[in-house]
């Protein structure tokens, strides 16, 4: 037992777990963790707590000191104030209101924690705060507002949802004026048959669990299309809870619904698309979708109507089960991010009116084919980057192509006449920012009418000038170059691409300074096939112009592999110094 003055505390391990104050007493001063939550005592003549240097928790109810007016601290954990309030992962955190107030003055709280409200007088929570983002489970247990009946399905504390009628078909949200802000952790909104919202923030508070099925929003002259866009595109992806079916109430004449879609009241603009619909015939009459209109939707394919002119950045962003688009006979700008990480859109083909296609228009998406059409004049920087397209063929239309960012998944590009962009734009110098890791030793092929190159990605920065010209010089119509074929390797800014160059340019012209550089390179260029593909690697090796060493090397490397059916395919291509195909069945002694 430790007496301080007129406060007797009982420690354990240097934790307070009981105490006693006398009469009249009005300060209380703590100098270590309190531990007494279950606690009947009541203490009602303190009216001042101060928190020494070595507390960390405190943990009281209520009304263990119901009429304190003034928390003073030298805790680092603990802020001076009117409540018990604890920083907690730097959160301030209410963990006592005590009991005296109505009214809660919650401006720098974060946080409420379990039973800090219980048994006290609080009765209201203003609505103008922004701070408050969790209440714990407990956080209303024994309060006033867990003790008031359900209004329209729904009880709540300011802009906080205490709890959610489980019995009621409808619960309508009074968030005429504010939207709701946050939930006690807990309530789930999958348990709303039918919910009524009047503030598009509300189906989205923090910390909420699940979405209803159905929504109504009613929607004030205020109402802008991204509230439309929040409300239809709701959901809770990890907890598989979206938005089925929503309702649109409008007394303004501004939106109007039609099959899971909503649009301008004039049927001109698609504002948004919900979540449920799969297949979309868009109406003839509709002039724009826009931006995130379909954003992360399951929609799966979607044909527009020959009216459409405008398409939105980022309409289509995340359509993830993507695979069919139509795109009629009327639009003719793709504008940037309009189908990025559509992951299922394998094929697209442009219509004849397309004029240009946008930024990053299909970026990290799923195309691996790509039919462009002629009329066709631009293609901004980054279209197809992340795609993988093993062939990419530009209509005689074209005029300019934009830089190919993270373009290391295209193959081959083909072109009837020299595109001065392709190697200004495709190729970047070695200390370009605009390149990937993976795409330093990146080569693509440029078919330019009946001429072949090599392209590195990327170039040897004092080389970039001189790589340029060259190039110029020998596709461009008209040129007096008398080479049969122009080699680049030399101009890679790596080694494996001077490497990869060298072998592409071999096996296309077969020309004997490839020939030469690659027997100086045998084991590298062996390796290097060897970790994308057995098949090239033996077929490199039935080239016939490894070194007896490299030969050697390479059989020892194989070897320690354990990886019988490939050291036979190399054995015998090294000694007949032809290709070998690698046995289906494994090698056996």
């Amino acid at each position: 037992m430790d007496e301080k003055r007129d406060v007797i505390f009982t420690k354990s391990f240097d934790c307070i777990i009981d105490m006693d104050v006398k009469h009249g007493i009005k300060r209380v001063e703590i100098d270590c963790n309190v531990y007494m939550q279950h606690t009947k005592k009541s203490f009602p003549d303190v009216e001042e707590l101060m928190i020494g240097p070595d507390v960390d928790e405190i943990c009281i109810p209520n009304t263990l000191f119901p009429n304190v007016q003034m928390v003073y601290s030298d805790s680092i954990f603990f802020l001076a104030g009117r409540y018990l309030v604890k920083k907690r992962n730097g959160r301030p955190t209410l963990l006592n209101a005590f009991c005296k107030d109505e009214a809660l003055e919650i401006s720098v709280i974060v946080s409420i924690a379990d039973y800090a409200l219980a048994n006290s007088n609080i009765k209201k929570i203003p609505y103008n705060y922004s701070a408050l983002i969790r209440c714990e489970p407990m956080a209303f247990k024994d309060s006033y507002f867990e003790k008031q009946p359900f209004v329209n399905g729904v009880k709540t504390a300011g802009r906080i949802i205490v709890a959610i009628d489980p019995e009621a078909d409808e619960v309508i949200l009074p968030d005429e004026e504010y939207s709701m802000a946050t939930c006690a952790v807990g309530v789930n909104l999958a348990d709303v048959k039918h919910l009524v919202i009047h503030n598009p923030n509300s189906i989205c508070v923090y910390g909420i669990k699940g979405v209803p099925k159905e929504v109504t929003f009613v929607t004030t002259p205020e109402t802008h299309y991204n509230h439309i866009i929040n409300v239809m595109h709701a959901a809770k992806p990890g907890d598989g809870y979206y938005v089925e079916k929503v309702n649109i109430i409008d007394k303004n004449g501004q939106f109007v619904e039609k099959d899971g879609v909503v649009y301008t009241s004039d049927m001109k603009t698609l504002i948004a698309c919900s979540l449920s619909v799969t297949d979309l015939v868009i109406p003839e009459g509709v002039e724009e979708i826009i931006s995130y209109a379909f954003a992360n939707t399951r929609i799966k394919n979607v044909k527009f109507p020959d009216s459409l002119a405008i398409l939105n950045e980022n309409a289509f962003y995340k359509c993830r089960e993507l695979q069919n688009v139509d795109f009629g006979s009327g639009l003719d700008i793709i504008k940037g991010f309009a189908f990025q990480e559509c992951a299922s859109l394998t094929h697209i083909k442009m219509p004849p009116q397309m004029k240009m296609i946008g930024r990053y228009a299909f970026c990290d998406s799923g195309v691996e084919n790509v039919e462009l059409n002629e009329g066709l004049l631009l293609i901004h920087e980054g279209a197809f980057s992340g795609c993988k397209i093993d062939e990419l063929r530009l209509p005689d239309s074209l005029e300019n192509i934009g830089a190919f960012n993270d373009a290391s998944g295209i193959k081959c590009i083909k072109s009837s006449h020299f595109i001065k962009d392709i190697p200004l734009n495709a190729c970047r110098t070695g200390a370009s920012s605009y390149l990937y890791d993976d795409e330093f030793d990146a080569v693509f092929r440029y078919d330019c009418g009946d001429k072949t190159v090599f392209l590195p990605r990327c170039v040897k920065k004092s080389d970039c000038y001189e790589f340029r010209t060259v190039i110029e010089g020998f596709l461009q119509k008209g040129s007096k170059s008398n080479l049969e074929y122009l080699s680049l390797y030399k101009y890679a800014n790596t080694r494996e691409g001077r490497e990869r160059i060298a072998y592409l340019e071999y096996l296309e012209f077969k020309g004997e300074e490839q020939k030469s550089f690659l027997k100086k390179r045998g084991k590298q260029v062996f390796m290097m096939l060897l970790e994308e593909s057995d098949e090239d690697a033996i077929k490199f090796l039935g080239l016939g112009i490894l070194t007896p060493k490299a030969k050697k090397d390479i059989l020892e490397i194989v070897s320690k592999r354990e990886n019988y059916a490939l050291s036979a395919a190399v054995l015998e291509a090294i000694n007949d110094g032809k290709g070998a195909k690698i046995p289906n069945n494994k090698f056996s002694i």
